[in-house]
């Protein structure tokens, strides 16, 4: 009788582990038919073709300041034709699509924009769950309140894309600096970058960054390597100067004056400083989701 009821309590036990293993394989099945969902982490090109080809920017295009020589070297500054120009309707296209990023406000309702803040959280802390969507846990990476979207209107998506970028193309480079932000001298890493992201943006549009894009045959990569080698600078200046935050306004000042006036200078620093991960943006054929990293 034992028997019998062993083998009996064994079927059940075995018809369960059945119909679990086919609701996993349907849910596995659902899942990859509707594509990524909330939770999911989103590498660079993929967070970057989402605004390139599933984010209707005619709205912020309207706005955007294409040109500003204000902060750039003197020559361009004063004669015109001195001033550099990016080559060909792609270039251009990239240059727009970068300022456009930076009107996009952070979007509770876009599952990407959700995934690219949880993906930059949980490669900067190395955690596995994405945290609450509020709360005083975002301080850990550098937000001044309980929602990231507040201080990301300063330069929009784009600032968020420019730490995606870092933290998990130059994960060695990111690493040393959100420890540094979280050292003794601690600095808000994510304020911190949001004013980078400006700079860079400066850069843009006051010529610094043609050159290299020319050179590159892409703005996207351009943009995103001067955003991290401002970045290491500004790290290295940090250990090598005992900086504390009382120092960042002087500091920012430096940064903006190597970023747009010495932009060649600027990359330069970063190369040395910081090794790539994954392929540059410019060896992909398009931005498409399919080319994760």
């Amino acid at each position: 009788a034992e028997d019998a009821a062993r083998a009996a309590a064994e079927a059940q036990w075995a018809a369960l582990d059945a119909v679990a293993a086919r609701d996993t394989d349907r849910a596995v099945r659902r899942a990859d038919a509707r594509g990524p969902v909330r939770g999911d982490r989103i590498g660079f090109v993929e967070a970057v073709a989402h605004f390139e080809e599933e984010t209707d920017l005619a709205v912020y295009a309207e706005d955007i300041v294409r040109e500003d020589w204000s902060q750039a070297p003197c020559l361009p500054r004063l004669l015109p034709p001195f001033r550099p120009r990016l080559k060909g309707a792609r270039l251009q296209s990239q240059r727009d699509l970068l300022l456009c990023m930076a009107k996009v406000p952070f979007d509770e309702a876009d599952d990407t924009h959700d995934r690219i803040l949880m993906s930059v959280f949980k490669a900067l802390t190395r955690g596995q769950r994405d945290p609450p969507r509020y709360g005083p846990h975002w301080d850990l990476i550098g937000f001044q309140g309980t929602d990231p979207a507040t201080d990301l209107r300063g330069a929009g998506m784009l600032a968020l894309v420019n730490a995606l970028f870092l933290a998990t193309r130059r994960p060695q480079a990111a690493a040393r600096l959100y420890a540094q932000a979280r050292g003794d001298r601690d600095f808000p890493f994510m304020t911190v970058g949001i004013n980078i992201s400006k700079v860079c943006l400066d850069a843009l549009r006051g010529g610094g960054l043609t050159g290299p894009a020319n050179e590159r045959g892409s703005v996207v990569d351009a943009f995103h390597e001067l955003y991290v080698g401002l970045y290491a600078w500004m790290g290295e200046q940090w250990d090598l100067r005992q900086l504390t935050i009382k120092d960042f306004g002087h500091l920012l000042n430096e940064m903006r004056a190597l970023g747009v006036g010495r932009t060649r200078a600027a990359l330069e620093h970063g190369a040395r400083l910081t090794k790539p991960k994954g392929p540059a943006l410019s060896d992909e054929k398009h931005f498409s989701a399919d080319g994760r990293a």
